[in-house]
């Protein structure tokens, strides 16, 4: 498990999309509907904005309102951070993504996929998932 912690990000590193800030909700959604994706990338220098899906869902008019009304500033990683920062960093901001970013360039993502892929499935076959869920959620029916 220790050594699934120090991996670099960089070696589970996917591409990201990028999208201007300009775009519309209504071609976001188009997007990760046809990348079956569940987040967008917004550049700005070397800080990087991201847009989930969860987000997208607040828009009131998709088809005039813009992603950049709806990004927020994530913290980005380097290529040869360790997957445990990734990890902490992904739980604490509850984001399913994180960027990487290269000589002040988006140069990928790195994923819960590919977090928990990292993870030697003896270790992940140890535990159950009483162990790890959070208890007592709150829950609606559909008259709710």
């Amino acid at each position: 498990m220790e050594e699934a912690r120090q991996l670099e990000v960089g070696s589970l590193s996917k591409p990201p999309i990028v999208v201007p800030e300009s775009a519309s909700i209504s071609k976001i959604v188009g997007i990760l509907q046809n990348e079956n994706a569940y987040e967008v990338f917004v550049e700005e220098g070397e800080r990087v904005k991201m847009v989930m899906i969860r987000d997208i869902l607040r828009a009131t008019n998709v088809f005039t309102e813009k992603v950049g009304s709806f990004a927020f500033y994530v913290p980005v990683l380097s290529s040869r951070s360790p997957l445990a920062e990734a990890a902490r960093l992904m739980m604490y901001y509850r984001i399913r993504a994180l960027p990487i970013v290269a000589n002040g360039r988006l140069s990928g993502k790195v994923d819960a996929i590919s977090a928990i892929s990292a993870i030697p499935g003896s270790y992940l076959s140890r535990h159950k998932a009483q162990d790890i869920m959070t208890g007592n959620p709150i829950s609606l029916v559909g008259e709710d």
